[in-house]
């Protein structure tokens, strides 16, 4: 139907004028379609939609805003600044880390990571993160200290038919007689009430049924403390008091399986008396506290004393008292320990061409031949994520070119880490994987490695995350990072590369919670 193009009105086609608005119509001019009014109707419909679009896009995004949350780990650790709050899209924020006094910046987590202090954010959304510190360890204050090099340092010494205190070679050197009976020390000649005491010990000949002892807050020779361990593996805390003695840790002494023992081995003696509690631990382990009262204050000797054959001779050096910390080391729970006392332990024994495992004496023999294209190991059949290690070694005999080893996070035979030292002095961490080394460090040779036959080394290894570090005799010598391997088991592993053979024993092994 024809409509009249300025008024829209339905017309015939041979209409001359339109009547509605009078417009004169040619023959063939009038519209076909729709009406004009509904067109006009979409035409101002699609305006106003693309001027509703256009308002819509021309609104910026960064005027939407955003909740910055900000939160510190320990909350008394410190503050962060600006503390949080709304903020508009797409705003970078600085923020910065304070630590409150004994503390320092470790780290962001959250929406940001990093270990800096000072971090800069865009904030896009809600956003949580949290700035964590940790306390700055405080240095004690040192008393006294003595390694024992210069003989003038204070140290009574003598020598006659009870026994000896000498310096010697940089130590000093106690040898008790077991007649007459008695206890030979050696007085500090020095006064001190509260304080925290370090010395490393270890027996140099003698019996093992012992005691090396250091004697604190002593008023004379039958009034003081006394906290003993044996080379044969014992301790005690004891108050001496008018010639009579009382045990404070129980009326026998305590075996520990922390105490290393034998001969030319080092213990760390580390003594807590801080007002009435006296505490004693050994190479990093709380053995035992007490509480008592009756001396506050006296000079501190280094003793032995000999309970069996005919001497003992013990040897200190490392002697440090410094001012009471507010912590007493904790025990950390045992996850798994043998001293080879028991044949029928978890150890695989066997004995073929290329060597041998074998219990003697309390000890866990590995023999491995040079012919031998293989190590000589066994298995401890555990399983361990994080952990501590602790285990003696020595040369048995045959060639000091070899390794003692031991394997962690072991999956099998052929994929495991390895922490090793030699008898003649060297050490290394390997990782294996398919049977192939990849050396981490070393080898590298170290004086703290104890050389040679029948001297006992202690291998200390923590694999905590992907740190992997290795002691020996107390002396971190490397720490290095690996993720390769997260758990698994532990093995002992002995391994010649001269002579015709090596044999190594293994005893005391520890593996502890870090």
């Amino acid at each position: 139907m024809p409509f009249c193009p300025d008024c829209g009105t339905k017309v015939s086609e041979e209409t001359q004028f339109c009547p509605e608005c009078g417009r004169p119509l040619a023959i063939g001019q009038a519209v076909k379609g729709k009406s004009k009014k509904k067109l006009t109707g979409i035409i101002v419909a699609c305006i106003v939609a693309i001027i509703v679009i256009i308002v819509l896009f021309s609104i910026k995004p960064w005027e939407r805003t955003y909740t910055l949350s900000v939160g510190v780990n320990p909350s008394q650790a410190g503050f962060v600044s600006p503390s949080g709050g709304e903020y508009e899209s797409g705003a970078q924020v600085t923020l910065i880390a304070n630590p409150a006094s004994g503390y320092t910046f470790d780290h962001w987590s959250g929406s940001a990571s990093g270990t800096t202090s000072t971090t800069t954010i865009t904030v896009d959304s809600d956003m949580t993160l949290t700035a964590h510190f940790k306390t700055i360890p405080t240095v004690p204050e040192v008393l006294f200290s003595d390694d024992f090099s210069d003989e003038s340092s204070g140290w009574v010494t003598y020598d006659d038919y009870d026994g000896r205190v000498i310096y010697s070679d940089g130590c000093l050197y106690i040898k008790d007689y077991t007649y007459p009976e008695g206890t030979m020390y050696g007085e500090s000649q020095r006064y001190f009430t509260d304080f925290i005491l370090e010395v490393e010990t270890w027996l140099v000949g003698g019996t093992d049924d012992n005691w090396h002892s250091v004697i604190c807050r002593l008023q004379d020779e039958d009034n003081q403390y006394s906290f003993d361990i044996s080379a044969d593996g014992y301790y005690a805390i004891t108050k001496w008091i008018g010639e009579g003695q009382l045990p404070l840790t129980g009326p026998t002494p305590i075996y520990s399986t922390y105490i290393h023992q034998g001969q030319g081995v080092t213990n760390l003696i580390h003594i807590e008396c801080i007002g009435s509690k006296l505490s004693l631990s050994v190479n990093g382990h709380l053995l035992a506290t007490v509480t008592d009262t009756t001396f506050t204050g006296g000079d501190i000797c280094l003793a032995a004393n000999a309970l069996a054959g005919t001497f003992t001779e013990v040897a200190y050096d490392n002697f440090v008292v410094s001012e009471p910390s507010e912590t007493i080391p904790t025990v950390p729970e045992v996850l798994f320990s043998d001293d080879f006392s028991d044949e029928a332990g978890v150890w695989d024994t066997f004995s073929d061409e290329n060597g041998s495992v074998f219990y003697q004496n309390g000890w866990l023999h590995l023999i491995n031949y040079t012919t031998a294209t293989t190590d000589t190991g066994t298995y401890a059949h555990q399983h361990f994520t994080d952990f501590i290690l602790e285990v003696e070694t020595t040369l048995v005999g045959g060639t000091d070119e070899n390794w003692h080893s031991v394997a962690c996070r072991l999956k099998d035979g052929y994929n495991y880490y390895g922490f090793a030292i030699s008898a003649e002095g060297d050490y290394l961490i390997s990782r294996f994987i398919g049977g192939d080394q990849v050396l981490l460090a070393g080898p590298t040779y170290s004086t703290h490695i104890k050389q040679g036959q029948d001297v006992i080394n202690l291998i200390r290894i923590e694999c905590i995350g992907s740190n992997l570090n290795l002691s020996v005799n107390g002396h971190l010598l490397e720490e290095v990072i690996d993720a390769t391997f997260t758990g698994g088991d532990v093995a002992l592993v002995s391994t010649s590369w001269g002579g015709s053979f090596t044999e190594i024993a293994f005893d005391n092994i520890v593996v502890s919670e870090p």
